[in-house]
């Protein structure tokens, strides 16, 4: 059965108000009763941004499945940057195409599923820019997508004697990371943690930019990652 054959492709956006998505096992998204049209921009995305690319994919009456090559949602390293790209570019495309976020939990999450997302549609989508932020092991942050602007803000709420190394993570230039002094994300400097997230929050809070959802995917038990955090801003 081709993707034309598929019933969900003649499904009008006045029929299905609500989509799905969700980050299934290791290596499969899934996306239920979302439309063709934007299966096909999320598949354009994944071709872009994952660059092992598809092992195959899987069509049923009402939902699409994209099976990965390699591992993305438990992953190592550049993967995982790849990963967390990926995911930030295709929440940004469902919004900038009507498709915005009501919720994120486990209501429709099944055994194997890493993370469900439940969408709504807008008949008046706006203009939006979207960032992600990314605490990993114990002293390091990891930034994706964000000006330069807000790069300089952040630096400066943790000091620039305690960045310790920062460096871009991709040869695109994408992810930014920042290597903090001690381990602030360890239990040890729990004050420090809150505090400086706060500081986060209001710095993003000052260029506009809110959070949109949370994502935790990586299930591997010797590696220390917080949720990756994804901000949106309107722009009007």
């Amino acid at each position: 059965m081709s993707k034309s054959e598929l019933n969900i492709s003649n499904v009008s956006p006045s029929t299905y108000q609500h989509a799905c998505m969700t980050f299934s096992m290791n290596d499969r998204l899934r996306l239920v009763r979302f439309p063709l049209t934007i299966i096909n921009v999320i598949q354009k995305i994944i071709n872009t941004t994952w660059l092992q690319g598809l092992q195959k994919e899987k069509q049923d009456e009402n939902y699409y499945e994209f099976k990965f090559n390699g591992n993305p949602w438990s992953s190592r390293e550049s993967d995982n940057i790849s990963s967390r790209i990926m995911i930030l570019h295709i929440l940004s495309a469902l919004y900038s195409h009507g498709w915005s976020l009501v919720t994120s939990n486990d209501f429709c999450r099944l055994t194997e599923d890493r993370n469900s997302f439940i969408f709504q549609l807008d008949p008046f989508p706006l203009t939006t820019s979207f960032f992600a932020i990314s605490r990993y092991g114990v002293d390091k942050l990891r930034l994706i997508c964000v000006s330069s602007e807000i790069i300089q803000t952040i630096k400066s709420i943790f000091g620039q004697n305690n960045i310790q190394r920062e460096e871009w993570l991709d040869n695109e230039q994408t992810c930014y990371q920042l290597k903090i002094r001690g381990n602030p994300w360890s239990g040890n400097e729990t004050n420090f943690t809150r505090i400086r997230v706060l500081a986060l929050l209001d710095c993003f809070t000052s260029f506009n930019y809110q959070l949109y959802t949370g994502v935790y995917l990586n299930t591997i038990p010797d590696t220390i990652e917080a949720d990756t955090w994804i901000f949106y801003r309107k722009i009007q």
